[in-house]
């Protein structure tokens, strides 16, 4: 199993390089009104390939933009062209960055509001599906990786989305499985090992048998209790109730679940990089789960992190042959 960065900005270089990174997870909303200029795009893919990692795309809009498609257009004209739209934006990206071989679809750890939707047009795996034959007809070389719901190991998108509307609508099942750590690591350990091959069997049994993958995982983590002026609650406590561990038992957590995800075969964890503030809080308990704090400054575990990363998988480089020609 290879590990990435998720959410990769030009300078992390030395993050991934330390962690022997081999991929690296950007995200871009490409139904902005201006969209991205690809010199932006091709400067951020040449700081990433320089580092040794290869890009992924999470091609994504707003939440409000997926849900306005999925369950405000009844007209399936208008749906296919809403559709149209945030696909030919992608294939337009693809197109003017050919080394990007990996694309996520509307990338997000939200359980998405439209599981199951209202009919088969109006479910995001539908929309995962009609980008996924878009692609595989411009550019066959591209694999599609789901949206990466899963929090906690969560099935519902799998079972009650992928399997019913999109089954080979997908090259990869990609999830961010980030923890809600309530429980003990032991629990925790449990309760993913169970879901996840529960999701192995249904993409077995449903689907393609796609492999697993994951575009974004990290760990809620804070350093102490936090300071009262960020104003967050309770000790290590995040917005939404959710229980944030402290760094010092980050690196365990971090270890026992890589560990596990790399039992059930998935091919790459990508981490998240850096949290996330707004105005000094953090607005959601997600933005809490990167490997750098805010201010880019690593967290106090990374550097056991990054030790266990060489160990079990040391950086090598190229032989350099210095001798002399005659």
């Amino acid at each position: 199993m290879d590990l990435g960065i998720s959410g990769y900005t030009i300078g992390m270089g030395s993050i991934a390089q330390s962690l022997n990174a081999r991929w690296a997870q950007f995200s871009l909303n490409v139904l902005e009104e201006a969209p991205v200029h690809r010199d932006v795009i091709a400067a951020l893919v040449d700081d990433m390939t320089a580092n040794g990692c290869a890009p992924i795309l999470d091609a994504r809009g707003t939440m409000d933009d997926l849900a306005r498609i999925v369950t405000s257009i009844t007209e399936p004209g208008a749906w296919q062209m809403a559709v149209d739209q945030y696909t030919d934006r992608i294939l337009n990206i693809l197109e003017a960055e050919p080394r990007i071989k990996e694309l996520e679809v509307w990338g997000s750890a939200d359980l998405p509001i439209i599981v199951g939707g209202h009919g088969p047009q109006f479910d995001a795996s539908t929309i995962l599906a009609e980008v996924h034959a878009q692609v595989e007809a411009a550019f066959p070389q591209v694999r599609v990786l789901s949206g990466g719901y899963c929090v906690n190991a969560d099935c519902m998108f799998v079972q009650f989305g992928l399997c019913e509307h999109a089954p080979e609508g997908f090259d990869v099942c990609n999830a961010h499985p980030l923890p809600m750590p309530c429980e003990t690591l032991e629990v925790t350990l449990g309760v993913y090992a169970e879901r996840l091959d529960y999701i192995r069997e249904l993409l077995n049994e449903h689907c393609a048998s796609q492999p697993f993958a994951s575009t974004g995982f990290g760990v809620p983590t804070l350093a102490t209790a936090p300071p009262p002026d960020l104003n967050i609650g309770t000790h290590w406590q995040l917005p939404g109730g959710v229980r944030a561990i402290a760094y010092a038992e980050a690196g365990t957590y971090y270890r026992a679940m890589l560990e596990c995800f790399e039992e059930f075969g998935f091919e790459y964890v990508c981490l998240i990089a850096q949290d996330v503030l707004h105005g000094g809080k953090y607005k959601h308990w997600q933005e809490a789960c990167g490997l750098l704090k805010a201010d880019g400054r690593p967290k106090s575990f990374v550097d056991k992190l990054v030790l266990w990363a060489q160990e079990r998988d040391p950086f090598t480089m190229e032989e350099e042959d210095v001798s002399a020609t005659a």
